[in-house]
């Protein structure tokens, strides 16, 4: 597509058929009582003039396959990303997903190629950025501002020119939260001021560059609830009374600074616009209960450590743990900025070390089943064929060694209650469907009910191996992560086509995809998991436009280039200091 943009000048208006703004991690636990009480007066005007409801996220409900199923209408199976990480064939190591993992066509080209424009700005996974009939700016998964992360280029140039340095996220907030409670007010402070500039950039290109359709994406909501959570809820296992004072409103003064930015957004609109607001999933507390996924399975002989047969340490265990003490020495000790320094100028040494901190101690020619814990619980089967050095045959093997992991785990006891501490256990083929599960866990633990919980990286030392602990940290909980994700985000729609003070029950993520086409008059392509939300639309409109589908051109696409070496190193700072992974 050539390196051009249209301009307010060529169109009777400069507004869009449909704004969507998307809202990361926002929860109706949240924003119900505070729109009650007249703190969150724009959304609660979207609920009184629209149709709002609970919207279902992915399994796991977190960014990568919620995102990527909203822009797809697919479920994981069929786009390919399943979290922030993908196995690399033939290995066991893995590699940061981004939206060149994603292998389904996104609603951004469907709409392209049927003569819309539109404008992208900051939704996750959308790096690096696709040509688009108008604009895209990438999210999150950028690697820094430094990254070719807008198209088209021209554009890029010229708002460095007009707003400065234009960030997708604040960096190095784990950092920048500090060690007292004003130093992480302060840091807080830095997400309201990037959305404010966000929501600047957002006027600016629906001024400057009309399109038919306008998505932008607020990120905030997300980390402020990450790390935040525990001083506002005295019911938390790690609430904090003497941070409460200062830090116990963060959470909802950062709903009403997105709430007021909504409203200003929602001034530029003509009636004929229609809206859509969304989240990729919800949030609740997170507790400190932490799994040693590897030390369960090698409890059940299912996986072996190197030497753990020796009645004492081996040099290599005894250098495996020193490894990752040295690990945790230099995340407490090096500033940020002097860690990305050392991941840039050494990434072959930095690629070694992560991934023997990961699987570095397992042998894999006695390991049936194992899990890469340093991101997430997820286990995997050591299936011959599929991986390097499989030793599980595929078939009734398999099948009875699924059976037997999922009823150990529900046999784990939390430390704290004694109560069964894994409710669900979900095995791949429950939750996906298409030709890219070979790239999914083969067991997925729910880790995301109740007080949710963290993976822990187990050490194959000898002695007592826990599987499960309740540490609680020693001195503050500043840069402690306390909240946690949660499957029900929120959804609003109001325009012409919106029924009135509707509540919607049932509406999933992959259910956008079609919406939009549909209300953007376009067909739905036939191989979409998601459907039209009619429950949403007046019989009126549905009369007038009925849904028509057309022809899905299949989930399978090549993948655009991954991550260089040295965005990868960013990339995975930049997790980091998010709190996504240790």
């Amino acid at each position: 597509m050539s390196d051009t943009l249209g301009k307010a000048g060529g169109r009777a208006h400069p507004y869009p058929q449909l704004m969507i703004i998307g809202i990361d991690s926002a929860t109706f636990d949240l924003v119900d009582p505070w729109m009650k009480s007249g703190e969150l007066p724009n959304l609660a005007r979207l609920m009184k003039e629209g149709a709002s409801g609970q919207l279902t996220s992915t399994t796991p409900p977190v960014s990568p396959p919620a995102w990527a199923s909203f822009m797809t209408g697919k479920n994981p199976g069929k786009h390919g990303i399943f979290g922030f990480f993908e196995p690399v064939s033939n290995s066991y190591t893995v590699r940061h997903t981004n939206g060149g993992s994603r292998r389904a066509k996104t609603i951004w080209k469907l709409l392209s190629e049927s003569g819309k424009r539109i404008g992208v700005i900051n939704v996750p996974m959308t790096y690096p950025p696709e040509e688009v009939a108008g604009y895209l700016i990438a999210g999150m998964d950028t690697p820094d501002e430094r990254s070719q992360f807008i198209y088209p280029p021209s554009l890029q140039e010229e708002l460095v020119r007009e707003f400065g340095k234009i960030e997708t996220i604040v960096y190095h907030f784990r950092q920048k939260l500090g060690d007292s409670y004003q130093s992480a007010y302060q840091a807080f402070k830095l997400w309201e001021r990037l959305e404010e500039r966000r929501a600047d950039l957002c006027r600016h290109l629906m001024r400057t560059h009309p399109t038919d359709l306008v998505m932008v994406h607020f990120f905030a909501i997300d980390q402020i609830q990450h790390y935040f959570w525990h001083y506002m809820d005295p019911t938390h296992p790690l609430y904090d009374p003497a941070g409460a004072g200062t830090l116990g409103g963060v959470i909802k003064e950062i709903y009403r600074k997105i709430d007021g930015l909504l409203g200003e957004l929602l001034a530029l609109l003509p009636e004929e616009t229609n809206l859509i607001v969304l989240s990729d999933h919800g949030a609740g507390p997170l507790s400190s209960r932490r799994i040693f996924v590897n030390n369960f399975l090698a409890s059940l002989g299912l996986l072996q450590f190197k030497d753990a047969e020796r009645p004492a340490p081996t040099v290599a265990s005894a250098a495996h743990l020193a490894m990752q003490q040295m690990d945790a020495l230099l995340k407490r000790l090096l500033p940020s900025r002097v860690r990305t320094w050392l991941t840039w100028t050494f990434p072959q040494a930095r690629d070694k070390f992560e991934s023997y901190i990961a699987t570095g101690q397992i042998d894999w020619s006695a390991t049936k089943a194992y899990s890469n814990e340093k991101f997430g619980p997820s286990i995997w089967i050591n299936l011959k064929g599929l991986r390097p050095h499989g030793i599980v045959e595929p078939g009734a093997e398999y099948e009875e060694l699924l059976s037997f992991i999922t009823r150990k785990l529900y046999e784990v006891k939390d430390p704290e209650t004694g109560a069964q501490m894994i409710t669900r256990v979900y095995r791949k083929e429950e939750i996906y469907a298409g030709p890219h599960l070979d790239n999914a866990p083969d067991l997925l633990i729910d880790e995301w009910l109740d007080l949710a919980f963290h993976p822990a990286q187990s050490t194959g030392k000898h002695g007592d191996r826990p599987i499960v602990t309740s540490e609680k940290p020693k001195g503050k909980t500043i840069r402690e992560k306390t909240g946690s994700h949660r499957y029900h985000g929120i959804l609003f729609l109001r325009g012409q086509p919106v029924k009135t003070g509707v509540t919607l029950a049932g509406a999933k993520i992959i259910d956008l995809a079609p919406t939009i086409l549909h209300l953007m008059g376009l067909s739905v392509p036939d191989d979409m998991d998601g459907r039209v939300l009619t429950d949403a639309l007046t019989d009126e409109f549905l009369a007038d436009h009925p849904i028509t589908f057309n022809k899905g051109d299949g989930s399978v696409q090549e993948s655009r280039p991954a991550y260089s070496d040295e965005d990868a190193r960013k990339v995975e700072e930049r997790l980091k200091s998010l709190g996504y992974i240790e």
